[in-house]
């Protein structure tokens, strides 16, 4: 787990696969995320919360695995539907 700049996680799941995830979307939609909107140099604080449930920046702003697993999702479906197909 670590933070990069442009509100971007990158993030090492149970399973091995890695994802860089931007977080941008919730971040800047919700209020609780505020401090992070505001200081890069505590979002760069980001740690895996208690039983690897969420991630944490501060006791009381988390994100949930379960979020950040359907925003990798979403991402992935994003960013594969604008490479370029192939016809043979």
């Amino acid at each position: 787990m670590s933070a990069a700049p442009g509100l971007t996680l990158h993030v090492r799941w149970q399973s091995g696969e890695e994802s860089s995830i931007d977080v941008s979307g919730p971040v800047n939609t919700y209020r609780v995320y505020r401090p992070l909107r505001d200081n890069p140099a505590l979002f760069g604080q980001v740690r895996l919360g208690e039983y690897g449930s969420d991630v944490a920046w501060t006791d009381w702003v988390d994100m949930s695995a379960d979020m950040l697993w359907h925003l990798a999702l979403e991402q992935n479906l994003e960013q594969r539907d604008k490479k370029p197909q192939c016809a043979l």
